[in-house]
Formats: structure tokens, C-alpha cells, sequence
């Protein structure tokens, strides 16, 4: 039997450390929108790191693609699109940083990101699990959703140290059901939401989150701008990244 010829990609950045926008942001968006295993079959290692957004949102998976490899791609449907890394040593380095397996339950470890930079990590965990929207269309408040409180936490502290102020209000799921993508599931945990309100914070905010800004979610940046930018009242549909 003829053996298959396996080609081993080359990588050109492997998440060894964090020190510039797109590694920043790229590990903010791992942390909400990707996802990372490593299982042992047959006494080897399958490895990898996955990233699915929208379609329209592929600018972003086609940047940090091309930063990463340039023997990877995009890969992309009508409606989705995602970048999948298997390289045993940068899956381990995004475990490593705190991009944990079944990060769900498992919560997420703050990484170890210099100080400058730390502003294009949050912009990645809210392009990933945050939103832009209002209440009645007058009010408008960004949020940041995420079931481990003590991560959301530590981004109020970021956020305090920047003169943003927030707030962390707690969704009671346990025991309860939900609908998820294939079914229903009774396995819940509480969901907590980091919540900026009061047009004074959200421009605030806006201002840290983009400022020096390549690698972002543009749609969500519009719709940012069209609630925080204007005097008048807005309802553009709530926009998330999933």
C-alpha cells in the first residue's frame, strides 16, 4: 500500500510571545471566537487552533493567516469562514498564554502582554464576544460577554486604569436550557457581561480600542461610530461577531 505524503506547513509566527497589534488582537480573538485542542491518537498528537467568523468579516482571518503562514488559507462558505492552524508548538503556546481548552467551563488565564499593547488584546475579546447596541434605541452601551468573571474582571481593571468605567451584571443559567446551534442544552453555566454605558464612557472606550488600530472587525467599528459619533438617536441592528 502506497503511504500518503504528508506535507508539513511552515509557520512564521507560532504565538511564542505577544508583542505587537495583530498578535495582540489575533490572542483577543483566539480567547473568544476560536478554539484550541490537543488530543493523542495512536501515540501522536493532533494539534489545532481554530478561528470562525462571518463571512463578511474574513478581512480579519485573511490578515492574521497571512502573518502566521503563508502555507495555510481561509476557508470560507456562504455564511462562515475560519483559519485552522495544526502545529503542535503554536497550539501549545496559545494554551500556554491562557487560551484554555473547553474554555467554557474551564475559564480563560490573563496573558502576559506588555502594557502598550494590551489595548488590541481587548479589541480582539470584543470583536470576538462583544457588542454594540442601545436600549429602546436611545441608550446606547457596548458589552463584553464571557463566563468566567474573573477574566471580565480583569479587563474592568484595564479599562479603570484608563478612566472607563464599567460595570459586571451576572445571567443566573445554571439548571436552566438554552438553544445552541444544534439542539438544546441544559448544561449551562452563568454568562456575565462587562457593560460601558453613558455616551461620555462609550467614546471613551471607543477612543482605547482603536487607537493605532490595523487588525479590527470594521462593521463593528462602523456601527460603534454611527451610536457614539452622532447627537441624534440611532438603532442600527445589534452587531455582533457570531
Amino acid at each position: 500500500m502506497r503511504k500518503r505524503k504528508i506535507t508539513a506547513f511552515k509557520y512564521k509566527y507560532e504565538f511564542e510571545s505577544i508583542n505587537n497589534e495583530i498578535e495582540a488582537y489575533s490572542l483577543g480573538l483566539f480567547f473568544t471566537d476560536g478554539s484550541v485542542s490537543q488530543k493523542i491518537y495512536n501515540n501522536m498528537t493532533n494539534s489545532q487552533a481554530v478561528i470562525h467568523l462571518q463571512s463578511q468579516d474574513a478581512s480579519v482571518l485573511y490578515a492574521i493567516n497571512s502573518y502566521v503562514s503563508d502555507d495555510t488559507s481561509v476557508n470560507c462558505t456562504e455564511k462562515y469562514c475560519y483559519i485552522r492552524f495544526s502545529h503542535r508548538d503554536l497550539v501549545s503556546n496559545l494554551i500556554n498564554l491562557g487560551c484554555k481548552q473547553n474554555k467554557t467551563y474551564e475559564g480563560l488565564t490573563w496573558p502576559t502582554i506588555p502594557e502598550n499593547i494590551i489595548s488590541h488584546f481587548i479589541r480582539g475579546v470584543f470583536d470576538g464576544d462583544g457588542c454594540i447596541t442601545s436600549d429602546k434605541g436611545r441608550f446606547p452601551k457596548a458589552y463584553i460577554a464571557c463566563t468566567d468573571i474573573t477574566f471580565l474582571e480583569k479587563i474592568q481593571e484595564v479599562l479603570l486604569s484608563n478612566n472607563i468605567s464599567s460595570s459586571i451584571n451576572t445571567e443566573k443559567r445554571v439548571g436552566k436550557t438554552f438553544k445552541v446551534p444544534h439542539g438544546y442544552s441544559s448544561n449551562c453555566i452563568d454568562l456575565h457581561r462587562l457593560y460601558i454605558r453613558r455616551k461620555e464612557e462609550l467614546k471613551k472606550f471607543k477612543v482605547y480600542l482603536y487607537r493605532d488600530a490595523e487588525t479590527l472587525i470594521q462593521r463593528k467599528k462602523d456601527t460603534f461610530d454611527r451610536y457614539v459619533d452622532t447627537e441624534i438617536n440611532v438603532t442600527p441592528k445589534e452587531v455582533t461577531s457570531s
